[in-house]
């Protein structure tokens, strides 16, 4: 009677660990980045010189927009929207389809990006002119300036359309890479 007891306890505690999803947020400290803490390239997946791509497209058009002639200023918000653009990627693939949990781990990372560019964005008015057009630096658009299109999809997935109609597909589960290129000719690699 005992063992039957224990042995039901057993198997009911192993049943809720089983069933219990623990989401945890994605932190980092606020201290702003610098392009000296930026992983040197080819340290990172094939996705890194994408992640730097868009960070260098973002502090430029910043740049741009607010006049800055710093090194140092452009280099931060550069370095602050790598991390931002690699951290929200891996959010995406590791949050899935569980749009509460993703929700609030985008606002965290958002909010983190906030407080860096805040520290980085010390000139007068500048800050204040990020908030106004922080929609207009929000890269989840992931254009570029070649009207070639990147699209990074919840469970990974990342599809590429080139300006010359060139579309590339890479298959996050199993590591696929698919090319179309214009001409109709398809390759799968795998």
């Amino acid at each position: 009677m005992n063992k039957t007891l224990l042995l039901l306890a057993s198997a009911a505690t192993l049943s809720v660990a089983a069933c219990t999803q623990e989401h945890t947020t994605d932190t980092a400290t606020t201290t702003p980045p610098t392009e000296a803490t930026m992983p040197a390239d080819g340290a990172m997946p094939t996705l890194d010189a994408d992640y730097r791509s868009r960070a260098s497209r973002i502090a430029d058009r910043m740049a741009s927009d607010m006049k800055i002639t710093d090194t140092t200023t452009v280099g931060g918000i550069r370095t602050a929207y790598y991390y931002r653009v690699r951290r929200l990627d891996s959010l995406r693939q590791r949050y899935g389809t569980d749009t509460a949990g993703l929700g609030e781990a985008l606002r965290s990372v958002n909010s983190e990006t906030d407080q860096q560019l805040q520290a980085i964005l010390t000139a007068p008015t500048q800050y204040e002119t990020y908030q106004s057009n922080r929609t207009i630096y929000d890269d989840d658009n992931r254009s570029d300036s070649e009207n070639a299109t990147l699209k990074v999809k919840a469970d990974g997935d990342v599809k590429i359309k080139d300006a010359q109609g060139n579309k590339t597909k890479l298959d996050a589960d199993d590591g696929t890479v698919k090319l179309k290129p214009e001409d109709g000719k398809k390759t799968v690699i795998k």
